[in-house]
């Protein structure tokens, strides 16, 4: 059953947060403070490596180093501190009023050299920079491409090149660029952890593999509800169920807890949380999602369609172990749930399991194929069970016009089935009638 309804959630659900992070960093009335000229240092480098450093501007123009957020190599750290200590920068400003404002960067170290700003300060990141900040992400695209024709790996250009695809709505190539630098600026974390959430969800279905690396970034930037939920999909995606269960569930106790979450967040959530339980086998425990769903939304056809299809795969259980009475138990109850395209299936299934008992009840299969006929008229496997069940009664009471409404019918049953292309149910029609109709 849950292959089938794979496709379903994976149609109908989203991201926790699907809209752009919030622009602040790109507001055109703020501008951060940028690094001007890089400093020098004395102290002996320990070999290659990337180091992030932080630095508080100052109004004045003054600086002074902060910390190191994070290092590859702990033996560059004294270097970097010296470098950054000793660079310029620009002040932070809201239109012309300058600001104390901190700025991330990163410094590279190749063997035992200072190799420069792993976050390039280049006019034309700048350039493309304030683009991105004016909403021209269409030619903040195409700087950014030109620039890394000639310049392949600028991280710089990299990120901005990320911001402008983001916001091109194309999250996949968002996160492509992202995923090329080691270690992003402050202000584009925020952007890359939905570029890389939003990326998963595109890339689950058709590349597991690289969904996971985006996942595991995302995840990294934002481990809160949207980082957990994409390392969720991206972890069911590649059948590891039950870490996919728990990203899954932590991702919910985070949603559910803010009282900002919406009702149809949360009904993604549980349905995400409802399908990994199915697909690890755990019935009980979706069939209790299933529930809690109903009751969050009243309105919402997922608990139905899961449930209706829970009790169709145990009622077909029951059929191959020749169980009727049960089969029938488990298809009411699937009928039960109003839905048609299920009801449909649960009263075919009735008439079925009624025809391949040992001493079958042609009236009784009758009547639950004319159930499922009135839920769709041109169900190819409805009018199948309706053929069977005219042709057993004009048998048993040796009447030759239901032998011809039933020879109708399987006629009308062979058609649907070819133009379905249900070659598994057009060969048992075509058997049924040549061993039985003459």
């Amino acid at each position: 059953m849950t292959r089938h309804l794979r496709p379903l959630l994976l149609a109908a659900l989203a991201l926790i947060v699907t809209g752009a992070p919030a622009l602040a960093q790109y507001a055109n009335e703020y501008v951060p403070p940028k690094l001007t000229k890089l400093g020098h240092t004395s102290k002996p480098i320990a070999g290659s490596g990337i180091v992030e450093v932080k630095v508080q501007v100052n109004a004045d123009g003054s600086h002074k180093f902060v910390n190191i957020i994070k290092t590859t190599n702990r033996g560059d750290n004294p270097a970097a501190i010296e470098i950054a200590s000793t660079s310029t920068f620009s002040t932070a400003r809201r239109g012309k009023n300058p600001l104390t404002a901190f700025i991330t960067f990163s410094l590279k170290f190749t063997g035992k050299s200072f190799a420069g700003e792993a976050i390039s300060s280049n006019i034309d990141v700048q350039r493309t920079e304030g683009m991105v900040r004016a909403g021209n992400y269409a030619g903040a695209k195409a700087k950014a491409l030109a620039f890394l024709a000639k310049h392949p790996g600028d991280t710089a250009m990299l990120q901005e090149l990320g911001a402008a695809e983001y916001f091109l709505n194309d999250p996949v190539a968002s996160a492509a660029a992202f995923a090329k630098v080691p270690v992003l600026l402050n202000e584009m974390r925020g952007v890359a952890s939905h570029a890389f959430a939003a990326a998963t969800l595109k890339s689950v279905g058709s590349d597991p593999a690289t969904a996971l690396v985006y996942a595991q970034r995302a995840f990294e930037l934002d481990p809160g509800a949207n980082g957990l939920y994409a390392l969720g999909l991206a972890q069911e995606a590649n059948k590891n169920y039950a870490d996919a269960a728990v990203s899954v569930e932590k991702a919910r106790d985070l949603a559910f807890s803010d009282p900002k979450t919406d009702l149809a967040a949360k009904v993604v959530l549980d349905s995400r949380l409802m399908g990994i339980y199915a697909e690890m086998g755990n019935d009980a425990k979706a069939q209790e999602v299933a529930m809690e769903i109903r009751k969050l939304d009243p309105t919402s056809t997922v608990p139905t369609q899961f449930l209706g299809g829970q009790y169709i795969k145990l009622g077909q259980a029951a059929m191959a172990a020749k169980n009727t009475p049960e089969a029938l138990a488990e298809f009411a109850k699937a009928a039960g749930l109003g839905d048609a395209k299920i009801t449909l299936v649960a009263m075919t299934s009735s008439a079925f399991a009624i025809l391949s008992s040992e001493k079958p009840d042609y009236d009784k299969a009758k009547a639950y194929a004319d159930k499922a006929l009135a839920a769709n008229p041109n169900d190819a496997a409805a009018n199948f069970a309706e053929g069977i069940a005219l042709y057993g009664q004009g048998i048993a009471f040796r009447r030759d016009d239901l032998k011809d409404q039933a020879k109708a019918t399987l006629a009308k049953a062979e058609s649907l089935a070819k133009a379905a292309s249900n070659e598994a149910l057009l060969v048992q029609i075509q058997n049924f009638e040549k061993n039985n109709i003459h």
